[in-house]
């Protein structure tokens, strides 16, 4: 599925570029040990992700953070089994995937979504 973002945030200037819509997806393989969302760097200007599985709906809470993040620490975002965050970062800023880490607390449960690349 591909859609296209060809639009100008407030106080951009330039030629408009398209930008596809690219889905993620993060298995978090043991809980308690935080992983990143991509395995490099990745930049995006917005991103939707969602407390799921594909196909499937988590059993527990998966918990949204930097590097250090632990389901036993305030150090997070937790979402429940189908809540979705959407980050979307101001003009002319971008978030790199690989900063953001998930963790889990059930082993096996994840988070999926999409993010347009900047």
């Amino acid at each position: 599925m591909a859609w296209n973002d060809s639009s100008q945030a407030a106080g951009e200037t330039g030629a408009l570029v398209a930008k596809t819509l690219t889905a993620l997806a993060k298995v978090v393989a043991t809980a308690g040990t935080g992983v990143p969302l991509v395995a490099s760097e990745t930049f995006t200007r917005k991103v939707w992700l969602s407390a799921g599985k594909v196909g499937g709906a988590n059993t527990g809470i998966v918990y949204l953070g930097t590097s250090t993040v632990d389901k036993t620490t305030d150090q997070q975002m937790p979402l429940a089994p189908g809540d979705v965050i959407v980050v979307e970062m101001p003009p002319g800023t971008k978030l790199d995937l690989a900063t953001m880490y998930v963790d889990a607390a059930t082993s096996s449960d994840a988070v999926t979504g999409w993010y347009i690349p900047a």
